[in-house]
Parts: structure tokens; sequence; C-alpha cells
């Protein structure tokens, strides 16, 4: 029983990084910066500044493209402005615009640990 406990706690958190430091980008956040290598690319986000990060899985606006963030190549220039949720992507004399993730709506196709428990066992579980 103990070695089950052990390998369900580190499959849990084996991959998680804890860290204040390291924020999501968001609405309010300002930012100006040159993503300069694929270095910048790190588990699904981009970091920026070695503390914040944004989803790769960001979408595009400009011109209908379905285009997302982690589809560029670096090096280019990531622009935000406070307050707005539009990223500005400056490539050679390409300027892209993307849309942020709001991850403070629910998503009704995002998993969670009821759904998985409520796959393997039912309905009958609470």
């Amino acid at each position: 029983m103990k070695h089950l406990f052990f390998v369900v706690f580190f499959l849990v958190f084996a991959g998680c990084e804890i860290s204040n430091e390291r924020k999501i980008v968001s609405k309010e956040t300002a930012i100006n910066s040159e993503i300069k290598n694929e270095d910048s690319f790190y588990r699904g986000f981009i970091k920026i500044d070695k503390q914040y990060y944004i989803s790769q899985n960001t979408k595009s606006i400009s011109n209908n493209e379905l285009i997302q963030l982690g589809d560029i190549e670096p090096p280019y220039s990531l622009i935000k402005n406070r307050g707005n949720d539009t990223l500005i992507v400056i490539k050679n004399s390409d300027t892209l615009f993307f849309k942020l993730i709001d991850y403070s709506k629910d998503n009704q196709y995002d998993p969670t640990f009821k759904d998985l428990i409520r796959s393997l066992f039912g309905d009958s579980i609470q």
C-alpha cells in the first residue's frame, strides 16, 4: 500500500515546478520583449523575461489565419499593453495579433479529477 501511495504521489508532483515568481500573462500585464531563440519555449509555454509565461496555444486573430503563437519561429518582438488582451507579434516586417487565453472562464471541455473518477467508477460516487 505504501508503494502505491508513493507512485501516485510521485506521478502527481513529478512534473510540477512550484514557484511564486512565475506568472501567466494576464490582461493587466504589460510586455515589451524580444523572443530570441527556441530556449524560450518551455513545456507548452513561452518564457518571457524569466518571469512570465504565455501559452503556445494562443490563437491568432490576424486575417483569420489559423496559427498559434507557438508556430512562429524566433526571433520576434512581443508587445502587450496593460489592460488589453491582445498580443502584438512583430517578425521581420510582419505584424500579427493574438488574443490571450482567458483562464478565468471554466472550459466545459477541460476534464477535472471529478470527471476522471466518474469515468472510472460511474455516477455512483459523489
